[in-house]
């Protein structure tokens, strides 16, 4: 009776997923991430599944989403309403005081696009024109400082995606987009090559790695090590999504 009723409770314990070492259950760690494709488009992207590779190769962290917005993820990291960033650049106007750096796992750049037209080339990046990009974005050509205030050849939008549209739609000039974004919304529509003008000069490169609050249940270290636990499923994660290493 007594051997009965522990089985039982064992195979209770195991449902729950508490009969590792120390019964413990998963450490909740939570991942802020804003609009930033395609690293976060609405619910979509590589944050996510990265997420979910993260999760299921280990039962140690329970790695969970929470949205933010590029104003807000400073407040939002040190308040506590989430533990770390996934893809983050810890030049980005970040208090070095009040974050942990990880290694970085990515790296991917800014370009300077404008809509196709006759006598069109690599020139017209170089002259005067309006430009249109994402409030609360770090660029080289600010400085690396996040734009927060425009003007008469600058102006804002609020996501990504609507940079390719006024560039298109002929409402600006030119443009800045994100490397890896643009080369998937190239493979999904091939025609979109002719519409538009790529700069071969880089507005800026970067790598983005894991950034963590001081609070934060896992370390920097303890990351680390996860990625390098994961190895051939790390290397398969970044090829599949299109991307490029850091290292």
């Amino acid at each position: 009776m007594k051997a009965s009723l522990l089985l039982r409770c064992w195979g209770a314990l195991c449902l729950l997923g508490l009969s590792g070492p120390g019964w413990a259950a998963p450490a909740i760690v939570k991942v802020g991430a804003y609009s930033f494709p395609p690293y976060l488009e609405g619910t979509q992207g590589v944050t996510p599944r990265f997420l979910a590779l993260l999760n299921s190769h280990q039962d140690r962290w329970r790695f969970v989403l929470v949205r933010t917005s590029a104003r807000r993820r400073y407040i939002e990291l040190d308040a506590g309403v989430f533990d770390m960033m996934a893809f983050e650049n810890p030049q980005w106007s970040w208090n070095a005081s009040k974050i942990r750096i990880g290694r970085p796992l990515l790296r991917d750049a800014e370009l300077s696009i404008a809509r196709s037209a006759p006598g069109r080339d690599q020139s017209f990046f170089a002259s005067a024109h309006t430009r249109v990009a994402v409030f609360g974005f770090h660029y080289g050509f600010s400085g690396q400082r996040a734009l927060t205030g425009g003007g008469p050849e600058l102006y804002f939008v609020a996501k990504p995606a609507l940079v390719l549209e006024q560039v298109l739609s002929g409402k600006s000039a030119q443009g800045i987009t994100t490397k890896s974004y643009l080369g998937r919304l190239l493979a999904a529509d091939p025609a979109l090559a002719s519409r538009l003008i790529v700069g071969e000069k880089k507005d800026c490169e970067y790598t983005l790695g894991p950034l963590f609050s001081p609070r934060s249940p896992i370390s920097p270290d303890e990351f680390d090590q996860l990625i390098a636990h994961l190895s051939g499923q790390w290397k398969d994660f970044v090829a599949a999504e299109g991307l490029s290493p850091a290292n």
